[in-house]
């Protein structure tokens, strides 16, 4: 379900209702009956810095990003500096290797800037379109059209370099 922006504002999966808050352009919660989670970012950009993630807004543990240079986050650390969820990624985006510090999962769904990760597709909701890590490139149209270039479904020229956070 999306509103009136286009910004996705719940997801149903097996019977299991999902929702997301907006600030603008940037996701800032999602809750479900389980789980409530908060993301803070650097002011003006889309690279996490920390998540607050609990049952609740009074149980909820801060964990806090570290990022590479394009801001894609490739470990989580808990309030004692404890590396909780670490990732390593391919060129455009793939988990090629993911490390979780307890048998507890920890759903740390932020990928490239401006992407959520789909467990249940696989796929990087990334604000205008939807992005397949495995293909390295977008699923529809650049919504910019030509605007964008000639390849409308391509990621960004250079993915070591450039980011799209918009999906634009």
């Amino acid at each position: 379900q999306y509103d009136a922006f286009g910004r996705r504002i719940r997801k149903t999966v097996d019977g299991q209702s999902t929702e997301f808050f907006w600030q603008g352009d940037h996701l800032i919660a999602e809750s479900s009956p389980t789980q409530h989670r908060s993301f803070i970012y650097e002011p003006g950009t889309f690279r996490p810095l920390a998540m607050l993630d609990g049952k609740g807004p009074k149980r909820a543990c801060p964990f806090y990003y570290q990022l590479d240079h394009l801001g894609t986050p490739q470990e989580l650390t808990d309030y004692s500096g404890d590396i909780v969820w670490s990732a390593k990624y391919s060129a455009y985006g793939k988990v090629t290797s993911l490390e979780l510090a307890t048998e507890d999962y920890l759903d740390q769904p932020l990928r490239f800037q401006g992407q959520y990760f789909d467990a249940e597709s696989g796929l990087h909701y990334n604000r205008h379109r939807y992005y397949d890590p495995e293909l390295g490139r977008y699923l529809t149209p650049d919504p910019v059209k030509l605007a964008g270039g000639l390849n409308q479904y391509r990621y960004v020229p250079n993915p070591t370099g450039w980011v799209d956070p918009l999906g634009l």
